[in-house]
């Protein structure tokens, strides 16, 4: 394969895997629930059990000796809905600023994004409402993080909540994604208890634009081996 070539099927994959991707999102609706005693999250979503790449302040205030690595955010638990007199493992601490990263897998396609639920949980009202910013990377410019979707979800009643972000025609909110990332900011009082990120979705396919750019490639590949036989 000669140098042109390599380079137009590498153009064709990222520009079909790209405009796949874009293509996709759709109208959002956010919903808030809130209640005292915790929820229900899920336990196989896209960003069960991985690490994501924390920038920003997570450390632990008022001796309640919460995560600071993160783990707390995809370990499909709640945790603890009372969270005085003993440590906190299943909470951290996330501050105004923080944003954190997280890598989908190895699909070469990404992933389609169906929804994203948020969990948080304190002993009042007074952290844990929820202002965040996601992004999504697609594949083809997986460096390349752009805004998807706010949430601002403020309720006043209970101590927990659980914020659902999806497409209210019940399509996907975005396709092709390798990378979401999550930014905190306008935080409540400083601070704000988090349980759980929860990414639904799952493995996506190539859509028909990319597989016509596949195929373009894949013939411009044939045609130049077969002129660089004949010239043999």
């Amino acid at each position: 394969m000669n140098t042109l070539t390599q380079k137009a099927l590498a153009a064709a994959v990222t520009l079909g895997l790209a405009l796949a991707g874009a293509s996709a999102q759709a109208g959002v609706i956010t919903t808030v629930s809130t209640g005292n005693n915790g929820f229900t999250v899920a336990t196989t979503d896209l960003l069960a059990g991985r690490a994501g790449t924390i920038v920003g302040n997570v450390n632990s205030e008022e001796s309640l000796a919460t995560d600071t690595s993160g783990v707390s955010l995809t370990d499909g638990a709640f945790g603890q809905v009372s969270i005085d007199g003993h440590t906190n493992p299943g909470m951290i601490q996330i501050h105004n600023g923080v944003s954190i990263t997280y890598s989908l897998g190895a699909n070469a396609s990404g992933y389609t994004i169906n929804a994203i639920n948020s969990y948080t949980g304190w002993r009042d009202a007074g952290r844990y409402q929820q202002d965040y910013t996601v992004q999504f990377a697609y594949a083809g410019t997986p460096t390349t993080f752009v805004n998807a979707f706010s949430v601002a979800q403020h309720p006043n009643s209970g101590t927990s909540a659980f914020v659902s972000t999806f497409d209210n025609t019940g399509g996907s909110l975005a396709s092709n994604v390798v990378g979401v990332r999550f930014n905190f900011a306008n935080v409540q009082n400083g601070f704000v208890g988090y349980r759980e990120l929860d990414v639904i979705g799952a493995a996506a396919v190539p859509e028909p634009a990319s597989l016509m750019l596949f195929g373009l490639a894949a013939a411009g590949l044939v045609g130049a081996r077969r002129r660089a036989a004949k010239r043999a």
